[in-house]
C-alpha cells in the first residue's frame, strides 16, 4: 500500500494545521476493488446536493452583485478627485470604520449524522455489527444513506484517540483490533477506512497514487507515492482523502525559509524546524471533494481521476508541474490565467502571477500575500551555495518587491527581485472583513536580480493597490480607472479620476477627500 502524505499548505506559520506523513507500511493487504465494482466514471458533485459546515463565505459574498447592478437602485454622482473642492472639510466629522460583515454559518444537512456518530459508545468497538447498526440508525429511509453512512464512518474514526488510548491486540475482526493497527503505525488510514465501510456494505476502491506535500509544496514539484479511497454512492463514486481529513499536525516548519515581506512589510523572519504536534480534527474538504479541484493535489494513474476523458491528467510529470491550488482558491471562484506551473522563473528579476475573480463578487475580495527567500543549501547556476550570495540582513535588499493590484476582477502580483535566490509566494485572501486562508503557493526562482530599476516607493499596506471593497464602503463606485497601476503622460504629467457616488453626505465627502 502507499503512504499517506502531507497536503501542501503555507510553511512558517505556527498556527495553521497540516497532515504529516504517514510513512509506513500496511501489514493488511486489502485489494484496490472487489468483483462488481462498477467502472469509474466522473461524479455528481457533491456541492450540487449538500451544503458544507465548514464554508468560510457568507450569504453577502455568495449573492454577490457587481456595481453595475447597484446603479439600478442607487441615486449616484459623479465626482472627479482631480477637480474636488477643498472646501469640502468638516472639523466634527469622523471617518466610518468598514461595515462588518457578519459571518453566518450555511446549514449543514450531515450535522445530525455527524454529532450522533461523535457520540457513539466506546463499547460499540468490540463488533462491526453493533457499529455499523449504530452508525446508520437515523439513516434508515434516507434518501442518501451511502453517503451518510461513509461520512459517518469516517467522523467516528476521526474521534478515535490514538495518543492516550491503548486499544488492545490489534487484528481485523473487530472496530478495536483495526484502531490499534492505527495507533502502532502498521495500517494506513486508507486500509482502515476501506475494511470499516466494506464491513458497512458500501463499495470502497483503494487507490494509489502521487501528491504533493508540504515537504515540497512550491517547492520541486517532486512527488510522494501515496493512497485514498473512492466509495461508490447515490451520485456516483467519490473521493474520500481519509488520513487528511482525521489528522493534522499543528506548529510544523521545515525551517528552511526565511519570511521577508509580507503586504509590503519588510521583515526578516527565519523560520525554525519544528516536527510540529499532530492530533485529531475533522476537515471535510477532503470527504467527497470535486475531482477537478482534488487534482490539484493529488493524482492517479488516469482511471480513478474521475474525470471526463477530456480533462485527464495524462502523466504525473504534468501532474507534477500543476500550481499549488487549495481548496478555499475554488471556493472564492478564482482562476489562474497567468503561467500554469508550480515553478517560475523570473527574467531580469521580475515575475508576475495573475488571478481572475467572478465578475458578481470579485469586489468583495482582498488579497494578500507572504513572500519566503530559502536559506537552505541548494543548486542554483548548476553550484551548490549556502543561500544566494550569502545570508543578509540588509532588509533595504528585501523592500516592497511584491506589486498587489487589482483591475476590477483581475488580480496580479507583480514581483522584482533586486538580488537572485530561491523565493516563495504564498497567497492569501477570502471576502473583505472574514478571515484568511491560505489560496495558492509559487516557487520563484530568481538567477539573476534586476539591474537600474527601483522598487515600490512606498507600502499600501493590507489594502492594496486599486479600488476594492474599501472603496465601495466608501460609497466610490464604478471607478473611471479600475486598475492600481495608472499610465501618466511624460508631458501632461496629470491624469482624472471619477467615480459614481453613493450615499452623498458630509461623512463621505471628508473621506473621499481623505482619498484625493
Amino acid at each position: 500500500m502507499g503512504n499517506s502524505a502531507q497536503k501542501p499548505s503555507a510553511v512558517g506559520n505556527s498556527a495553521q494545521k497540516l497532515p504529516e506523513i504517514e510513512d509506513i507500511m500496511d501489514e493488511v493487504e486489502l485489494s484496490s476493488t472487489e468483483v462488481g465494482y462498477p467502472v469509474p466514471t466522473s461524479p455528481t458533485p457533491l456541492d450540487d446536493i449538500f451544503e458544507r459546515k465548514e464554508r468560510w463565505l457568507t450569504d453577502t459574498f455568495n449573492n454577490g452583485s457587481d456595481d453595475t447592478e447597484l446603479l439600478k437602485s442607487l441615486n449616484l454622482i459623479t465626482m472627479d478627485l482631480n477637480t474636488m473642492s477643498d472646501e469640502y472639510v468638516d472639523d466634527d466629522a469622523t471617518v466610518r470604520p468598514p461595515t462588518a460583515i457578519t459571518e453566518k454559518r450555511l446549514a449543514f444537512p450531515f450535522a445530525t449524522i455527524d454529532n450522533h456518530a461523535r457520540m457513539a459508545d466506546p463499547k460499540l468497538l468490540d463488533s462491526f455489527e453493533d457499529l455499523i447498526e449504530y452508525l446508520t440508525k437515523p439513516l434508515l429511509h434516507d434518501q442518501y444513506i451511502k453517503i451518510k453512512t461513509a461520512r459517518a464512518i469516517l467522523v467516528w474514526l476521526s474521534r478515535q484517540n490514538l495518543e492516550e488510548k491503548n486499544y488492545g491486540k490489534k487484528g481485523t475482526d473487530t472496530p478495536r483490533g483495526l484502531i490499534q493497527y492505527l495507533k502502532e503505525e502498521k495500517m494506513s488510514y486508507t486500509t482502515c477506512y476501506a475494511i470499516l465501510c466494506r464491513k458497512a456494505g458500501l463499495q470502497c476502491a483503494v487507490i494509489k497514487g502521487y501528491v504533493k506535500g508540504i515537504t515540497n509544496a512550491g517547492d520541486d514539484g517532486s512527488q510522494i507515492l501515496s493512497s485514498w479511497n473512492a466509495v461508490y454512492g447515490e451520485t456516483g463514486w467519490q473521493i474520500v482523502q481519509a488520513y487528511w481529513t482525521c489528522r493534522a499536525i499543528f506548529g510544523y516548519s521545515s525551517g528552511k525559509w526565511t519570511k521577508v515581506e509580507e503586504d509590503g512589510k519588510t521583515m526578516s523572519k527565519k523560520g525554525k524546524a519544528s516536527p510540529g504536534t499532530e492530533k485529531n480534527i475533522f476537515d471535510e474538504r477532503y470527504f467527497m471533494p470535486d475531482p477537478e479541484q482534488f487534482i490539484y493535489q493529488c493524482a492517479e494513474n488516469k482511471e480513478w481521476q474521475l474525470f471526463p476523458p477530456c480533462s485527464i491528467v495524462s502523466s504525473y510529470a504534468k501532474f507534477a508541474k500543476k500550481p499549488i491550488l487549495h481548496f478555499s482558491f475554488f471556493d472564492l471562484g478564482l482562476q489562474l490565467i497567468s503561467e500554469q506551473n508550480c515553478v517560475l522563473e523570473t527574467k531580469d528579476g521580475f515575475c508576475k502571477i495573475e488571478l481572475k475573480a467572478k465578475p458578481s463578487n470579485a469586489h468583495l475580495i482582498t488579497l494578500s500575500y507572504e513572500l519566503y527567500r530559502k536559506k537552505a543549501d541548494f543548486e542554483l547556476n548548476g553550484e551548490k551555495e549556502n543561500g544566494i550570495e550569502g545570508e543578509t540582513d540588509d532588509e533595504e535588499d528585501f523592500a516592497r518587491m511584491v506589486f498587489n493590484t487589482r483591475a476590477a476582477e483581475v488580480f496580479t502580483f507583480d514581483m522584482r527581485f533586486l538580488r537572485s535566490g530561491i523565493y516563495k509566494l504564498n497567497i492569501r485572501g477570502g471576502p473583505h472583513t472574514s478571515h484568511y486562508q491560505s489560496l495558492c503557493q509559487f516557487k520563484v526562482v530568481c538567477k539573476k536580480g534586476m539591474v537600474g530599476r527601483g522598487l515600490l516607493p512606498i507600502d499600501c499596506g493590507k489594502i492594496g493597490w486599486g479600488p476594492g471593497p474599501t472603496a465601495k464602503e466608501a460609497g466610490l463606485l464604478l471607478p473611471s480607472k479600475p486598475s492600481g497601476l495608472i499610465s501618466v503622460s511624460t508631458t501632461d504629467r496629470k491624469t482624472d479620476v471619477k467615480f459614481q457616488l453613493r450615499d452623498m453626505t458630509e461623512k463621505n465627502i471628508l473621506q473621499l477627500y481623505m482619498v484625493k
